[in-house]
């Protein structure tokens, strides 16, 4: 099956937005931004005081919603700003073309066989990034982790003491 000349220049223009949004999840690789609130403080859960991690695409669910346009991204614009700001150095230091205010796109339109490589890339990504998550979570809410080494030190306190 030939594509029209049409065809191939949307296909084409898709394929950049998803090498955009791709070097976007390189740049999250690196570390995740804290969720913050609309005025850009940090937001902190209210019963354990912890930082919570902006939203970040874990699957291919995700990676479609995703966007940085104003008013249409998950993030809090001054956080957008601050995304958009470092995918486009990335994209600058990487010589890869393409607008940093990436849109969603369709599920169908990613899935498509041409694009494997793509796929296999985003998904490498969100294994990545899951892994990021949780070590940016241990080692910022260092709570959890104290009160399991005391419940621990109790235990131990109490086996020697028999």
């Amino acid at each position: 099956m030939t594509k029209t000349g049409h065809d191939h220049t949307q296909f084409a223009t898709a394929d950049e937005k998803f090498k955009v949004k791709l070097a976007m999840l390189q740049v999250l690789e690196q570390e995740i931004p804290w969720r913050v609130e609309h005025d850009g403080k940090v937001f902190r859960d209210e019963d354990t005081g912890h930082r919570n991690l902006a939203f970040c695409p874990l699957n291919d669910s995700d990676f479609a919603k995703w966007s940085l346009l104003p008013g249409k991204s998950q993030y809090p614009e001054p956080l957008r700003q601050a995304l958009v700001a470092k995918l486009a150095e990335h994209l600058k230091a990487k010589y890869i073309e393409g607008d940093p205010e990436f849109d969603s796109h369709g599920r169908s339109t990613f899935s498509r066989p041409e694009r494997t490589e793509m796929q296999a890339r985003a998904k490498a990504s969100f294994e990545t990034l899951k892994k990021r998550a949780d070590a940016q979570r241990q080692k910022e809410n260092l709570s959890d982790r104290i009160a399991e080494l005391e419940a621990n030190l109790e235990t131990e306190k109490a086996r020697v003491a028999s």
